[in-house]
Parts: C-alpha cells; structure tokens; sequence
C-alpha cells in the first residue's frame, strides 16, 4: 500500500519456456484496508509470524483460497488485472496490492467478470 498513487509499466517478461510474461494484480480498495489487517492477523497470527503491520510487511499472498474466504468472511474482494509486456497498472493512493509475475492467463481473460 502506498501514500501516493503510483504506475507500473511492464516492459518485458518471458517465463521459462520463453513465452511471453504476464503478471497478474490483485487491487483492493483503499476502505477495506483494515479488514484486509484484521483477517491477515486471524490467518497469520502474529505469535507465529514477525511482522509490525500485515500489509506492509509484504510477508503474505492472497491466494484464490484466501481471497475467497476473504470475500465470504469480510465482503471483501480484489480486482484482478492481468498485465503484458508494453502495459501499465494504475495503483490508486491508499489501495492494498499484490502482485504474481508469470502466470497462466485463464480462458476467460476478456471476460468482464471482475474479482474472485
């Protein structure tokens, strides 16, 4: 998370057999940061991981099983953006983040369906 809003430009990624990278972002609103805190905490207590804040420390990924307990237990859901060489992320101010460099696109990657 970020005080200022920032831009990510991808401008080249290959995987190991040589194809084109993606990376794949999951964007959370700034509102749900300390719901996103509260369940980190729950998930990864803090007497078993080190760590002053649970966003911050860049220790955790939300996995699809995480997201979607996020998102049953909290209402809580990321927008998924899959970015290509030669594209850019805007990451508003404020927004929770995550990132995965090169992974399979699913079929439905045009889809409008947006979250978990």
């Amino acid at each position: 998370m970020d005080m200022a809003d920032a831009v990510n430009i991808m401008l080249y990624a290959v995987d190991e057999h040589g194809q084109e990278g993606v990376a794949a972002w999951d964007i959370f609103r700034s509102q749900d940061s300390n719901a996103i805190r509260d369940f980190l905490r729950k998930e990864f207590p803090p007497g078993r991981y080190r760590y002053t804040d649970p966003i911050h420390s860049q220790h955790f990924f939300l996995t699809t099983r995480l997201r979607k307990k996020l998102w049953d237990e909290y209402r809580v859901k990321s927008w998924r953006i899959y970015q290509r060489p030669g594209e850019a992320v805007f990451i508003p101010a404020g927004c929770a983040h995550q990132v995965r460099v090169n992974v399979p696109i699913p079929l439905f990657f045009l889809n409008s369906r947006i979250g978990l």
